[in-house]
């Protein structure tokens, strides 16, 4: 039987996936519009980076079920909806699109970038404080260690192309 702290858990990693997903996704999409093979590489990093992040929340949600039913990251994909962005940010459409030229600037999605890292360690941050879960405080204070990490590798490669 899973506790009500699980539970509770449980209903942060999904929201957390979620957002992983959704900055998984839009990396994929900025990559398949960028023109330049330097911009393809980058959005293609950014986008492993949130695999990662996505493979290690599933594999804590999953750690945390107990006798229930297990899943695969593809499953789990396919179950937890593409609702938010990093930082809880609720995904327009257009957003998760990217854009349909292939002439997108860079530098301008790299401050997307930037802006959606800070909100997301900002989240984080946030679900630290609110946390009376010490294991969840535990994988929040990772996550947002992570999303520092991000920040810092958006503001090198924006220092690079400039």
């Amino acid at each position: 039987m899973v506790s009500s702290s699980n539970e509770d858990l449980l209903g942060a990693l999904t929201l957390a996936f979620s957002m992983e997903k959704g900055s998984n996704e839009f990396y994929k999409r900025a990559e398949e519009k960028i023109i330049d093979k330097k911009g393809k590489e980058m959005f293609k990093k950014l986008a492993s980076f949130e695999e990662g992040h996505m493979s290690y929340i599933q594999y804590l949600y999953t750690s945390l079920l107990d006798e229930r039913k297990l899943f695969s990251l593809s499953e789990f994909k396919e179950m937890v909806p593409t609702e938010f962005m990093e930082g809880g940010i609720k995904i327009d459409p257009s957003i998760v699109k990217v854009e349909d030229t292939p002439f997108m600037d860079d530098i301008d999605v790299l401050n997307i970038a930037e802006d959606k890292e800070h909100k997301s360690y900002s989240f984080y941050q946030k679900l630290i404080r609110k946390s009376s879960d010490i294991n969840a405080k535990v994988i929040f204070e990772e996550l947002a260690k992570e999303e520092k990490k991000h920040i810092k590798y958006i503001k090198d490669l924006k220092e690079k192309i400039k």
